[in-house]
């Protein structure tokens, strides 16, 4: 899936101190990637079609946006790109909503680590 050996990596996140962090873990992690932001959701779309990127993580409450639609958009025009969606919620109908919005994988943000990035990244990205 992945074009180059440099991963463009997209964070749809509205919480500042959250992208921080995950921005922060990524790079630690693979210092080459590349990481764009999108904070609330507005023109992620038009984003995606003008550079894709590799993999895409998605929160679901955006102050522009419904995370679930956006993933659902962006799956019907952009099947091969993975999205993860990410919550601080810990509610069944999420994962069941993301799964039914094309989402490739569902995390909650207490469960993010290195270890469950790199499954994820060794699953959908790195192959």
């Amino acid at each position: 899936m992945m074009p180059n050996l440099t991963p463009r990596i997209l964070i749809v996140e509205d919480s500042l101190f959250f992208r921080a962090l995950f921005s922060k873990m990524l790079q630690k992690l693979w210092p080459d990637m590349l990481v764009d932001e999108n904070v609330d959701g507005c023109n992620v779309v038009e984003w995606v079609n003008s550079c894709p990127p590799d993999i895409i993580f998605m929160d679901i409450h955006l102050p522009m946006a419904n995370g679930l639609e956006l993933t659902k958009e962006i799956k019907t025009v952009h099947p091969s790109i993975p999205v993860v969606v990410v919550t601080g919620h810990d509610f069944l109908e999420y994962s069941e909503t993301a799964k039914s919005a094309g989402a490739d994988f569902f995390l909650k943000k207490d469960e993010l680590n290195a270890s469950t990035l790199k499954a994820i990244f060794d699953g959908l990205v790195f192959v």
